[in-house]
């Protein structure tokens, strides 16, 4: 029964995909496919699904990057520019947050934010770890 949803899947992407991140997911579709026919002992078919998804990592995802990890790296870092962002009051679309809007306008409408602390938040957000 998975194989034949993981088929569908293939087929959908193969008529519809065109950008790279479509390309990853036929990748992941791929390695599910390896571990669905290696659980049903079917090792060649395994490793066959198995060597197209390597294939399809390694055009799409930086070289040394792990395929399955990469992606949470980013949404880290997104996460945490965004309660950074929460922080100093500005929400996800840009504006200002109910509660900061409040405080501004009692305090007389002037949104003041610390652009240098903002800006040195985000760098050590979003620096590599060494």
């Amino acid at each position: 029964l998975a194989m034949s949803h993981f088929t569908r899947a293939l087929e959908i992407y193969d008529k519809y995909s065109t950008i790279e991140e479509e390309l990853r997911a036929i990748g992941d579709v791929k390695l599910n496919m390896a571990v669905a026919h290696y659980r049903a002992q079917e090792y060649s078919e395994s490793e066959a699904a198995y060597s197209d998804a390597v294939d399809i990592y390694e055009n799409v995802v930086e070289k040394g990057k792990n395929p399955i990890l990469d992606g949470l790296e980013n949404m880290a870092q997104q996460q945490q520019q965004q309660q950074i962002m929460q922080q100093v009051g500005i929400g996800p679309d840009g504006n200002l947050l109910p509660q900061q809007q409040q405080q501004n306008d009692q305090q007389g409408g002037d949104v003041v934010i610390d652009l240098d602390s903002f800006r040195a938040s985000l760098a050590n957000a979003t620096q590599e770890p060494q």
